[in-house]
């Protein structure tokens, strides 16, 4: 089942410019962990990491090009080795205030550097789209999932609502709202 409209935008706004720090999937168990580091509060130097495990992969596909500016050149590669292109970027945020169930993607998958899976009723599950871009190269992701679970560094598992309050709250104190 798909998130409410409300999870769906509060988890937007928790990865509103948060940085992919890595990829891990699991292909026995068929999950995916995507550790990420997000915004954080005021003066605060502790990173403020989450790890979004996204369970029951029915599609995980990417595209990653370099050479961008003159012609795209799609590297072709593992799903588990989407780390060693994660690494390249400089600037680490994401981009975008939509990454989850996004219904017209402006994403180019006419060519992939992976496809894993293919369950053929994908797109009635939640969707996860992230895009990194640098001068030369950029990198497109896209998984379709059933369950989100989000855990923090100690593997303890945080509330979605809570997290999703947190981080709203970050936001508001940068624009004093």
């Amino acid at each position: 089942m798909k998130f409410s409209e409300n999870i769906k935008n509060g988890l937007n706004v928790v990865l509103n410019e948060s940085s992919i720090c890595e990829l891990i999937l699991n292909e026995k168990d068929n999950y995916l962990v995507c550790k990420l580091e997000l915004l954080r509060e005021g003066g605060n130097d502790k990173p403020n990491y989450a790890n979004f495990r996204l369970e029951n992969i029915k599609k995980y596909i990417a595209a990653y090009r370099t050479d961008t500016r003159s012609e795209n050149k799609i590297q072709k590669f593992n799903p588990n080795q989407i780390n060693l292109f994660l690494k390249n970027f400089i600037n680490k945020d994401i981009y975008g205030w939509e990454f989850f169930n996004i219904e017209n993607s402006n994403f180019n998958f006419s060519e992939l550097s992976f496809e894993y899976f293919g369950n053929d009723e994908f797109e009635k599950f939640n969707s996860l789209e992230l895009f990194k871009d640098d001068f030369n190269e950029d990198l497109e992701i896209k998984i379709w999932f059933e369950n989100l679970t989000i855990f923090d560094e100690n593997n303890k598992e945080i509330n979605i609502e809570e997290l999703i309050k947190k981080q709203d709250n970050i936001w508001n104190s940068i624009f004093k709202k």
